[in-house]
């Protein structure tokens, strides 16, 4: 009679272990609402201005704890002007361990990018790497044509045959890295975990190796140009916001 409940970044787990998956989700605009409702009363914040961070935020769990807790002890902040200044959202002081001494009642990791990291970390495999960081390059929350991995993109910045390449995707999607999409498009990405992957990419290119930017252009442009001239609208449709 005994049920285990484990919680882990990791979502592929072998069928024959017999578990049964429980994927959480990002919040959906209510519950965001109402999770910063918990933190900001009316007083502080519009339900417009609360909407407007959570959007911002992605509707990542974390990330509004995060931003919760930094405004709650800033009673002259407004949420308008904290807004304003998220420009880059991992950078910011509430995302980096503020505070880290008043605890977490979950004893999770109160510095975003350092969780991101972990599951960073575990990918082994360089050219995994670059996947994820051409995807933190297109637009979030959209699938990303498969295609687009195993075109230019795919041989001159990852250096993957196409048995390799969905078994990079399959195990960026199994560290929830990125996430499947309804059909056959392809992965998306996380508006915040795309800020981490360009930022990694920032990095690589400062270590001296190059960027997988030019190469993602590359491959846009390509296969954009490729789907005008056979006049096929629906391949252009699922590039055009990754273009853009």
């Amino acid at each position: 009679g005994v049920r285990l409940l484990l919680t882990a970044r990791k979502s592929d787990w072998p069928p024959d272990l017999g578990f049964q998956p429980l994927s959480l989700e990002v919040f959906s605009a209510p519950e965001s609402l109402a999770f910063l409702r918990r933190r900001l009363p009316p007083e502080r914040a519009t339900d417009q201005a609360l909407n407007g961070l959570a959007e911002r935020l992605g509707h990542l769990p974390l990330a509004e704890e995060l931003a919760g807790r930094y405004l709650a002890r800033h009673a002259r902040l407004s949420v308008e002007a904290y807004l304003a200044r998220l420009e880059r959202v991992l950078d910011d002081r509430a995302m980096r361990a503020w505070r880290a001494e008043l605890g977490s009642p979950t004893k999770h990791d109160l510095d975003l990018a350092r969780t991101f990291a972990l599951s960073w970390q575990e990918i082994k495999d360089e050219g995994a790497r670059r996947l994820l960081r051409g995807a933190g390059y297109c637009a979030a929350n959209e699938p990303i044509p498969v295609a687009l991995f195993q075109g230019a993109l795919l041989e001159q910045a990852a250096g993957l045959e196409q048995d390799a390449c969905d078994e990079a995707l399959d195990g960026l999607v199994g560290l929830g890295l990125l996430r499947r999409t309804d059909g056959q498009e392809g992965p998306a990405i996380h508006p915040l975990l795309a800020e981490f992957a360009r930022a990694q990419d920032a990095t690589a290119a400062e270590a001296g190796e190059e960027s997988v930017l030019p190469a993602l252009v590359a491959a846009l442009s390509g296969q954009s140009y490729e789907a005008l001239v056979a006049g096929i609208p629906a391949r252009f449709a699922s590039l055009r916001p990754h273009l853009e």
